[in-house]
């Protein structure tokens, strides 16, 4: 994977405006480009007046940052609005993410606890998430957007984790859980979960989920 942050400088008092800003230009065509696995903005305020912004996205490969900058990936992309708030020059570094540093069991408990987020930059492009009941999905863009359905269907439910037990090596972790689930308007679910990940040189390449509803204890 490869990692690439683009930083900025902007006044203090607008570096909010601009955050959105680049969340409806910059990060809207990241997350398009085929090979993006996560960007985020970052933002600090520098105690002089100005602030810092930094654009972090992780991709796939090389390939796929010239999907979304050219061939010349080095090349800063920039929107029509950019110059009204920065100052001085922006800087681009790109970074090799070595696949060694993943964590399975990490990456799991993130996913099993509904922070897909946290898990989505290890997601391969070509995952499988196999669900109890015949429901399989392919492909990152699909887990992603189930998992983005999930937490839209949660908003206002709290979620209270009874039990949760993870265990993994270097290539594969499970998640053994049960969730009490309570609606805003009381009412509650209790739920019992196992899921199975496996990983190939870092990457997360296969989650079997089984889950079942509990009598409400």
């Amino acid at each position: 994977m490869i990692a690439r942050i683009w930083r900025g400088v902007v006044p203090a008092n607008v570096v909010a405006e601009y955050a959105r800003y680049v969340d409806e230009t910059g990060v809207v065509q990241y997350r398009r480009t085929p090979g993006n696995r996560a960007a985020e903005i970052l933002t600090r305020d520098l105690g002089d007046g100005t602030a810092e912004i930094l654009a972090f996205t992780m991709w796939d490969g090389w390939a796929d940052i010239r999907r979304f900058a050219g061939d010349d990936v080095e090349h800063i992309v920039l929107y029509p609005k950019d110059e009204r708030y920065l100052i001085g020059q922006s800087t681009l570094t790109h970074y090799e993410v070595s696949p060694h540093g993943t964590d399975p069991r990490t990456v799991a408990e993130a996913f099993s606890r509904h922070r897909f987020a946290d898990a989505y930059p290890f997601l391969a492009p070509d995952v499988t998430w196999n669900i109890l009941g015949g429901n399989i999905l392919r492909g990152r863009d699909a887990v992603i957007a189930a998992c983005e359905a999930t937490l839209a269907g949660l908003t206002e439910t709290t979620t209270e984790y009874t039990r949760f037990v993870a265990v993994g090596d270097a290539s594969r972790a499970v998640v053994d859980s049960v969730a009490r689930y309570t609606a805003p308007d009381g009412d509650t679910a209790v739920v019992a979960s196992c899921d199975i990940y496996e990983f190939q040189d870092g990457a997360l390449t296969t989650i079997t989920s089984y889950y079942g509803e509990l009598p409400n204890a």
